[in-house]
């Protein structure tokens, strides 16, 4: 990695050799000012940093890219502006994310994987309406409640298993899942 970087986020821009990303330095928490643009060798993880201009969505909210949050010094991820995203969104093996915020996302145009965020307590996805791929929601030990009130339709199958704190699942909206529907084995 470069000197003093820490990637704690990264959002997939594909190229052909490697990867242009937008990044979080080391931190406990991570918004859409935080990000920059870095180049990473998908093979070694190497980074640069050509030009550490910010990643933003366009004016409508949308950002065309996969984001994975995948490291333990974020706490907190705080998206406010960003509507739709073009690619996925995962979130795995972030032992010290405890929130997850996006309150105006509205469309994920991948899939969305939770899995394995023992500390993820709050997640707040009020105006999300459809995720073009699968849903998949474990080993989110921390998670009570699972609230997705306007979630009309999943483009893959939803599978939430393994929340052993999970008490309740909200989600009057949907209308259509286009794979199977799997809630099971939550305390």
């Amino acid at each position: 990695m470069a000197s003093g970087t820490v990637v704690a986020l990264l959002l997939s821009l594909r190229s052909a050799t490697a990867e242009v990303v937008c990044a979080c330095p080391n931190q406990a928490t991570c918004g859409v000012a935080d990000l920059f643009r870095a180049t990473v060798d998908p093979a070694t993880f190497e980074s640069t940093i050509p030009n550490p201009t910010n990643c933003v969505p366009d004016v409508n909210g949308h950002l065309e890219a996969d984001v994975y949050i995948l490291f333990d010094a974020l706490t907190s991820v705080q998206f406010p502006t960003i509507t739709s995203l073009g690619g996925a969104l995962r979130v795995t093996g972030a032992a010290g994310l405890t929130t997850l915020d996006l309150p105006a996302l509205r469309h994920v145009g991948g899939y969305m994987w939770w899995q394995e965020n023992p500390a993820l307590a709050t997640v707040n996805v009020p105006a999300l309406e459809s995720v073009d791929g699968y849903v998949k929601i474990t080993a989110a030990q921390g998670l009570e409640v699972l609230q997705m009130s306007a979630l009309q339709s999943v483009g893959g199958y939803f599978w939430c298993q393994q929340n052993i704190a999970l008490t309740s699942v909200d989600m009057p909206a949907l209308e259509s899942v286009d794979g199977y529907l799997k809630i099971q084995l939550n305390e």
